[in-house]
């Protein structure tokens, strides 16, 4: 048949040809043009294959979406960062189409219903073109326009994830708030309850989380220009790089990455908001910081009647009485619907009419509701019947002689974890028939048998075998008694089985007493489900080595296997078997010695700038200084090549310096590895006996520990080890615990401070309670502000950030010799990323920290720290105030000020705290004469501990008597209670306003503190005279310049140029008025620069008071480098268009670039934003 003459085949040439001009996108394309579409498995990917756009479906949903994700080359775990039509999610992908209709991005579904578009308007609709961006930017543009002008992008409309170079904030001239929105669950990218956005408060530059677009539950604090406030992690981010631009068109953040790291911010459907780095060795996201750090502070975060934990996981359940009221949401760890009641109440409902009265069960330790209303009344039993009468009354709690009530939900629920002392009973009303007493058969666990042969004829462990048929949701009528056949309740059968488990937990504080025991039998109290304890763990792993007791008329008891010497002979071989083979894989993994640069051996010593280097060149030991100090020490640190900063992690002589490190020496002597000083007095030494002394040496080794061993026997356990003396920081490999053949505490002790490594204030050690697996925090050896939570074989309680490790392989032991916990780094991850390295340290701060080390980028990753600094005990030191709102966390109370400028202000170590500025007159002999000694009143404080309850009928009899011992120092009254201070004033803190937590105290003053006017006008002053103090004291400086002419002819703003010239370390002198002829001190004037920029901080509380101001000016206190204003900074990113002012007889006025009218309108602009 000849084709060319058969019309029909000419008609399919056609139709082919004209539906190939509307052509489906090509894979790898990152550009969807108006000729082009987007349907069912197709993609485009940006330019350099870092994001991909196309239909996704997350998890296993069966809806799809629109959605960009990382290239899984890139990022092989799916990371879906935005998607289009949240709300709207299509069925079928196939039939659906993405493409360019009429100038806009539209996506249709399988019905050609619109269901998402970017809504611009456009005449030009041929020539617009959607491009998929390398930084996740989806842009719509002209493809015949300049590149950077855009239609639309998807940066304008984040969903949960902020990219590098998007920007969070207001406009001001759309009046469009671009903030972050959770996904609804892990399933659904609804816009959930939670949202990330910039204050709306004129002028702030901070970020707040709210919950549900109202309750606001977290802040970020001011944001200092580097970090912050709240978020102390960023202190240790040199990826990032944030900018805050406030002007008159918006006000946001935007932050950018070093190099090409993937780097992202999500606010996660949890209500954390979570800064997430992508490591390409292990692949895997690594947690840089996330907040606020607990879970159980995010606002209703269990949802009504729901309770959140903080110590146990999950962390959220239902209050007794009630269930989950969506299921499969809460197996999705969507808690946001929260609970509803099992029954509901008799009161106002009719149906129950002829029912029994409510009651109310008691729920001790919580955290209360918020938003409760206060009822008038003179009892308990009177709030008890207050809310038993009004049907909308839902709990009451009675406290200090008052009452409140919650009407409703009750929202933010939380159960404190066993010890605190700050939680309070609440009072849930419930159906009378939550309370009743089941008659039903309770199924018999059976007595007689302890042990149950299985199908390949093995025995096995009955309790083991019952606890993992629950937590396999096996068949529980397997567990009864064949003489119950099968008649029994399952749920209670569960119950009785997770409550038994409960009753023999290895923390004795995680199990029930017998009241919560009677209350979880009747149903009242939910059960969760327990861990198997190790004492049934133990029964699991080694049962062929276990003797099992039986009932002596069971048959099973023939089937003990040994006797109870063979299994406990078999524990101790395998045990000794497994430490037998760790300590050889760790000597066969060390790389050959590179000629005895790692040894120092009996006829070899270390002095001046000599040192030895680990043979992999992980570590070196040497003499070293810490800080400014004048005194050296023996330590190790990491190796330079490794690391941009020293980083020091172990000292010999702790307590007792040199001062010369040429005359000094170490060296082995009488089998010791032994310091003398520049007298060649010995001060520090191994301390052993040995007679073998010509074959001894110490070797440094690869994973930070200083050995002694014996040199021709080198695979033995050496003699001694710097693992088993630990200082400040735990290193992979060292175990921290208690030595029960030695009666050793390996723990934790900070330095006293950054210059000098004395034992500080501040221990990380293992619960001393026999059975205890969880860490302290102590202060002083003696008081304890913080605990690990129990650790459950994976993460310690109240360390939630431990859920993203998977670099380390933590192990607790605890035998015959003794309990410790030791750490590793996985092999599995080394293999991918073998440059890296991890520490913990005990922090002169009293904090605990967990750091990262990158080789290649030779800097320290923060993992986690905790507690907060005002949750450090006695953080300030005594008569210093913490307040987690301010940048330094730390301040004398009025009437006070340090007791070391020295050690507060340059080392950031306040644990010597605060002295009076003026002694008392009480007992004063020298100012017998003076006026009585006063009370001041400081409000919203967080009072210190160890009060004095003094019976008295009024405040002004609780005063006098403070006032009349000399030895009180402050008293409070709260609650018709009087309580007074004998003693220094501890753990002050200095809470938010309207914290319901914060009181009132009246510390003691001299009279003298009330009796001068700048005491009690310093502040207004500080605060009025900022903007004056920097033109008085530049104005002595430099007397007629405000600005400078530079090389290239542009005009520097004089006052930001001084600041960055001391910064610099440049000529300070050049900055002097030229008649001055270089008459200066140079050390006075850098002090009146900084003083200066210090009056005119942004944040009012950083600004100095006048008597500091005097104090700095007359050099009795330092003064450091301020940062730069941002009133200043203004001069700077737009001096073009600002005027300068120069003095009338200067050659310079003919610079002023504008009138006078402008001038004076650029004044009153300048000010404003100053005061704002």
């Amino acid at each position: 048949m000849d084709i060319n003459n058969n019309p029909w085949w000419l008609m399919f040439s056609l139709l082919f040809i004209c539906l190939s001009l509307n052509s489906h996108v090509s894979n790898g394309a990152d550009t969807i043009s108006a000729n082009q579409s987007l349907s069912g498995d197709q993609t485009i990917v940006s330019a350099r294959g870092v994001f991909v756009l196309g239909f996704v479906k997350p998890g296993n949903s069966s809806n799809y979406y629109i959605g960009m994700w990382y290239n899984l080359e890139k990022v092989p775990e799916r990371t879906i960062v935005w998607v289009a039509n949240r709300e709207k999610p299509i069925s079928d992908r196939y039939s659906s189409v993405l493409r360019i209709s009429e100038g806009n991005l539209v996506l249709f579904d399988e019905s050609k219903t619109l269901i998402w578009s970017t809504n611009v308007s456009s005449t030009t609709s041929n020539s617009v073109e959607a491009v998929l961006q390398d930084d996740g930017n989806i842009v719509l543009r002209e493809r015949s326009s300049n590149l950077t002008d855009h239609l639309w992008q998807s940066f304008d409309h984040p969903g949960h994830t902020w990219f590098p170079g998007m920007k969070i904030g207001y406009n001001k001239k759309t009046q469009v708030n671009q903030l972050l929105t959770s996904w609804k669950n892990k399933e659904d990218p609804a816009p959930g309850l939670f949202s990330l956005e910039l204050d709306p408060a004129n002028g702030s530059n901070q970020y707040i989380i709210l919950w549900n677009k109202s309750e606001r539950y977290w802040t970020s604090g001011a944001w200092d220009g580097k970090i912050f406030s709240w978020v102390p992690e960023m202190t240790l981010n040199y990826i990032y790089n944030f900018s805050y631009v406030n002007n008159e068109n918006e006000s946001y953040f935007i932050y950018t990455v070093k190099d090409f790291t993937i780097s992202r911010f999500i606010m996660d459907l949890n209500g954390q908001v979570k800064q997430m780095n992508w490591l390409d060795g292990p692949k895997s996201w690594f947690l840089f910081w996330s907040q606020p750090r607990e879970k159980c502070e995010v606002y209703a975060y269990c949802g009504a009647s729901g309770r959140c934990h903080e110590d146990t996981s999950p962390f959220c359940d239902c209050m007794n009485g009630f269930k989950p009221k969506l299921e499969n949401d809460w197996n999705l760890e969507d808690y946001a619907g929260g609970c509803e009641r099992k029954t509901q109440l008799q009161c106002g409902n009719n149906s129950l009419a002829n029912g029994k009265s409510d009651r109310f069960l008691k729920s001790p330790n919580m955290h209360l509701p918020v938003h409760p209303q206060s009822a008038a009344v003179g009892s308990i039993e009177e709030c008890e019947t207050t809310c038993f009468n009004n049907c909308s009354c839902s709990a009451y709690a009675y406290d200090n002689n008052e009452c409140s009530i919650w009407i409703g939900e009750l929202l933010n629920l939380q159960q404190l974890a066993q010890g605190k002392t700050d939680g309070k009973t609440i009072y849930i009303k419930l159906a009378a028939s939550e309370f009743s007493i089941s008659k039903d058969n309770k199924g018999i666990i059976i007595g007689r048998r302890n042990s149950e042969p299985s199908e390949d004829g093995t025995v096995k462990f009955f309790p083991t075998w019952a606890a993992n048929r629950i937590a396999e949701n096996g068949d529980l009528r397997n567990l009864l008694d064949p003489r119950l056949e099968g008649n029994a309740d399952v749920e209670e059968l569960s119950r009785i089985c997770k409550l038994a488990c409960w009753c023999i937990q290895d923390n004795e504080t995680h199990r029930p007493s017998m009241g919560q025991v009677v209350q979880i039998l009747e149903g009242v109290v939910d059960v969760t489900q327990p861990p198997i304890p190790r004492s049934l763990q133990l029964f699991e792993d080694n049962q062929e080595h276990i003797l099992f007791f039986t009932e002596s008329s069971s048959s099973q008891s023939s089937q003990t296997r040994t006797n109870t010497s063979a299994a406990s002979s078999q524990i101790k071989s395998t045990t000794s078997s497994r430490i037998l083979f760790m300590c050889f894989s760790l000597k066969f993994h060390v790389s050959s010695v590179a000629a005895d640069s790692d040894t120092l051996s009996v006829n070899q010593s270390l002095s001046g700038d000599q040192t030895i280097v680990s043979a992999r060149g992980v570590f070196v030991l040497g003499f070293f200084k810490p800080g400014n100090s004048s005194n050296s020490y023996l330590g190790m640190w990491y190796n330079l090549e490794n690391v941009s900063e020293q980083t020091v992690v172990w000292v010999a002589n702790r307590d007792k310096p040199i001062s010369d490190i040429y005359s000094s020496v170490l060296r082995i002597t009488n089998g010791n590895l032994v310091l003398f000083d520049e007298s060649q007095k010995p001060i520090w030494s191994t301390d052993l006996n040995s007679t073998t002394t010509s074959s001894i040496e110490a070797v440094l080794l690869d994973e930070g520990n200083l050995v002694l061993r014996d040199r021709s026997d080198n695979l033995t356990d050496p003699f001694w080890q710097s693992f088993d003396h630990p200082g400040d920081t735990w290193l992979p490999g060292m175990k921290i615990g208690f030595n029960k053949r030695t009666n050793v505490n390996h723990l934790l002790m900070s330095w006293k401070n950054k210059e000098d490594p004395a034992p500080g204030r501040f221990t990380l050690e293992l619960d001393p309670t026999d059975g205890s697996n969880q860490y302290f925090l102590l202060w002083n050896r003696s008081k304890r502000y913080w605990a690990s939570g129990a650790w459950n074989g994976h993460i310690f309680s109240s360390v939630p950030e431990m859920r993203f490790n998977n670099f380390y392989n933590y192990s607790f032991i605890s035998d015959k010799n003794g309990r410790y916990f030791i750490y590793d780094i996985s092999p599995t991850f080394l293999e991918k990323e073998p440059q890296f390295t991890s520490r913990f340290i005990i922090d002169d701060s009293g904090q605990i920290k967990q750091l990262s080390l990158l080789y290649s980028d030779k800097a320290w990753f923060q993992f986690w720290s905790a507690p907060r600094p005002c949750q450090v005990y006695a953080y300030c030191g005594a008569f210093g105030s913490c307040g987690e709102q301010t940048q330094s966390f730390c301040g004398c109370v009025p009437g006070f000020k340090p007791n070391s400028e020295h050690n507060w202000n340059l080392l950031h170590d306040h644990s010597g705290g605060c002295v009076r500025e003026t002694q008392l007159q009480c007992e004063n002999n020298s100012l017998a004469n003076g006026e009585s000694d006063r009370f001041l009143a400081n409000a919203d404080i967080s009072l210190p501990e160890h009060p004095k309850s003094v019976a008295v009928r009024n405040i002004t009899e609780c005063k006098t008597i403070c006032l009349t011992d000399c030895s009180c120092t402050a008293y409070a009254y709260e609650d018709n209670a009087c309580s007074i201070w004998n003693q220094n004033l501890m753990n002050l803190q200095q809470l938010t306003k309207g914290d319901p937590n914060g009181k009132t105290i009246y510390i003691k003053l001299a009279a003298s503190e009330f009796s001068s006017p700048k005491k009690n006008k310093e502040t207004v002053i500080s605060v009025a005279v900022g903007s004056a103090a920097l033109v008085l004291l530049l104005g002595l400086v430099v007397i007629v310049r405000n600005c400078e002419q530079s090389e290239d002819g542009e005009l520097n703003f004089f006052p930001t140029w001084a600041l960055n010239r001391i910064a610099e370390g440049g000529d300070i002198l050049s900055l002097l008025d030229h008649r001055l002829e270089g008459n200066a001190d140079v050390e006075e004037l850098s002090r009146m620069i900084k003083v200066a920029c210090w009056c005119i901080q942004d944040d009012e509380n950083h600004r100095p008071s006048m008597g500091q101001v005097v104090q700095m000016l007359e050099g009795i206190v330092d003064v450091t480098q301020p940062p730069v204003p941002r009133c200043l900074r203004i001069f700077v990113d737009n001096q073009k268009h600002r005027i300068f002012f120069t003095d009338s007889s200067s050659s310079q006025s003919t610079q002023t670039q504008k009138n006078t009218s402008t001038a004076s309108s650029q004044i009153k602009s300048t000010t404003s934003s100053t005061s704002s």
